[in-house]
């Protein structure tokens, strides 16, 4: 299992546009190698309307037992085990937030 988190923002003429000015995304993706887990979050970003504005971590190897002493994580983590992936979003509204960026 490959965790990556990265900063997105919403597409243009996306439903997001005028509702989020941009999210930090947890992803726990099951693949073969850490090329393959990005590729296939970047897909799932692409038909969600999202853009990927940085790679904030990862993508590196995680394994279930890494998470046992948070029951959250590692849900997620569970989940992703048999879903095949599983995405966090933290999204924040369009207004200028500290650092975040904004569309």
């Amino acid at each position: 299992m490959y965790f990556i988190q990265y900063e997105l923002r919403p597409a243009p003429g996306s439903e997001l546009f005028a509702e989020v000015g941009g999210a930090v995304a947890n992803c726990f993706v099951a693949a073969s190698s850490e090329e393959k887990a990005d590729e296939l979050a970047l897909l799932n970003f692409k038909d969600n309307g999202w853009e990927v504005v940085t790679v904030e971590d990862g993508p590196f190897l995680v394994e279930r037992e890494t998470y046992f002493d948070n029951p959250e994580w590692l849900e997620w983590f569970d989940q992703a085990a048999q879903d095949g992936e599983c995405y966090i979003f933290h999204e924040w509204p369009p207004e200028s937030q500290e650092d975040d960026s904004v569309h």
